[in-house]
């Protein structure tokens, strides 16, 4: 298989290696550090670091900046923390805009740092980014040669849990700082309900092609069920908490998104974990969500629970999951009690399978973690079959397509599971290089990958078409009351206007954390 990440030189590992290093001894003073999350923390960072060496090769539309009497475009990603106030998005240099870089190191040591990541920390208001993160090459799908979207954090939500003041990050990306007519979609991040970094890590490095497909991209944090990741006020949570913090994170878009220039109900897109917070919002919230994307997704609680009772599922992690979301062990649970219940999809969508927007489900049937069941259940459910009826990928073949429209459907864009012989879970991922200790590309084979490649591809095509679908004048949906769909960016007037003095004088603080805090890092 040809290597998806190459790496420029041995010193550059070194260096990455050492980072990491510095960064695993300043975490493991923190008094909240266990080993597990030690560990998870290295891996993260050092992860991260040897990656982020070998970016794609991504175009970025350019910002404008005055010099001398010349108003000049540049791409701003080398742009110095001190150049921030001098940006604007459009060629007469009159519209400002604030753009405050990313290094590496600073996004690697987020990403490993457990309390700082999605706790809405340090944000320069309506301040932009280019952020590292969507520039890994890391999945199926190549970034090569896709634009690189621009980010900017805000908190989406605030409140008190018995441990503090919980604070909710929101990432949102679009190919511009004032791009307009585009579509809206709320992605969450996979991480078994425990986790941010790992999860968060690999849903970024997809962004770049649902923004390149006409999406703004709206990427929540959510509370955690468990205290090893995550800032302390919101960590211990409850499973209805963080269907919750999704339901929130999408009355959030819904009141927000014409400020970023995309609108309407969105596609919600998940990976693992995420996947079934996306699943929640779009079975319970079904007249605020045009379709969903669901990657491996955990779907049937009353399922997963027997499966283990009857010996049919046997891995200690996935058992160990289930029964922290649970509070209990898989063998006294009770199947009528919450959570069971309400996050059993299929038994659900059997009773009430009307008003749902149609769905697309990818997952690997050498997924040992959450079996791909989950998805044809949920797949067999729509489609009005029996909940037991098996699909599998014929012998000889590495993929098969399932329909999940039932016969008299009148879903102008059918719902669809791809399944995939060879993959396992997190199957959008491929790493292949010696350096990370051989292949790590849980698509399976450089064949398997490429089908999987396409399936991703082929799922921003069904998420474009079930949108504008939705909002189709002929379904009364249309989102600004025009009739028309949006479907493409646009220039126009900055709505962020002139930076304000709250955020100069926030930009001057970040300036200097930013300097202490890296000096170390930077080798």
């Amino acid at each position: 298989m040809t290597p998806r990440v190459r790496f420029p030189n041995t010193i550059g590992c070194i260096r990455s290696a050492l980072r990491a290093l510095w960064v695993l001894a300043l975490v493991s003073m923190s008094p909240h550090a266990s080993a597990q999350s030690l560990e998870e923390l290295a891996g993260n960072f050092a992860g991260c670091a040897v990656i982020g060496t070998a970016g794609a090769s991504m175009p970025v539309a350019p910002l404008f900046r005055s010099s001398g009497q010349q108003c000049i475009s540049e791409n701003p990603r080398s742009s110095s923390i001190s150049e921030s106030l001098q940006w604007h998005t459009d060629e007469a240099c009159v519209n400002d805009t604030l753009f405050v870089p990313t290094p590496l190191t600073a996004f690697c040591a987020d990403i490993a740092g457990g309390s700082v990541l999605g706790a809405a920390e340090n944000i320069v208001p309506n301040s932009w980014t280019l952020t590292p993160g969507n520039r890994l090459d890391i999945g199926a799908l190549s970034l090569d040669n896709v634009p690189q979207p621009y980010m900017q954090r805000v908190k989406y939500a605030s409140f008190t849990t018995e441990r503090g003041q919980c604070e909710l990050e929101m990432r949102v990306y679009s190919p511009y700082p004032d791009s307009s007519g585009l579509r809206s979609l709320v992605a969450l991040h996979g991480g078994s309900w425990r986790f941010r970094g790992l999860g968060f890590f690999g849903l970024e490095a997809s962004v770049a092609h649902w923004v390149d497909a006409g999406f703004v991209v709206y990427a929540p944090f959510y509370r955690l069920i468990d205290d090893v990741d995550g800032s302390s006020a919101c960590q211990n949570a409850s499973i209805e908490d963080l269907t919750g913090d999704a339901e929130t994170a999408l009355n959030w878009v819904l009141a927000n998104a014409e400020r970023y220039g995309s609108q309407g109900s969105p596609v919600v897109l998940g990976q693992s974990a995420g996947a079934h917070l996306a699943g929640s919002l779009w079975l319970n919230r079904r007249d605020d969500v045009s379709a969903a994307v669901l990657l491996y997704p955990p779907t049937d609680f009353t399922h997963f629970v027997q499966s283990v009772r009857l010996g049919e599922y046997t891995n200690p992690d996935g058992i160990d999951i289930l029964e922290k979301v649970l509070g209990t062990d898989a063998a006294s649970a009770d199947l009528s009690a919450s959570p069971i219940p309400e996050n059993s999809f299929p038994l659900r969508v059997a009773e009430q399978p009307d008003g749902l927007a149609p769905v697309m489900l990818l997952h690997g049937e050498a997924d040992e973690l959450v079996d791909a069941s989950q998805s044809i259940r949920l797949c067999n459910a729509l489609a009005d079959r029996s909940l037991m009826t098996e699909f599998s990928v014929p012998a000889g073949q590495l993929s098969r397509s399932v329909s999940c429209s039932a016969m008299d459907s009148d879903q102008g864009v059918p719902s669809e599971l791809r399944l995939f012989k060879e993959a396992e879970h997190a199957l959008d991922v491929c790493i292949d290089n010696d350096l990370l200790g051989g292949e790590a590309c849980p698509s399976g084979s450089s064949a398997s990958a490429d089908l999987i490649g396409a399936a991703l591809s082929d799922a921003t095509t069904f998420a474009q078409q079930a949108f504008d679908a939705h909002h189709s004048p002929l379904n009364g949906n249309s989102s600004d009351g025009s009739g028309e769909t949006p479907t493409s960016t646009g220039g126009g007037s900055s709505s962020f206007g002139a930076v304000s003095p709250v955020g100069f004088v926030t930009l001057l603080l970040l300036l200097v954390m930013r300097t202490r805090r890296w000096r170390g890092l930077v080798l």
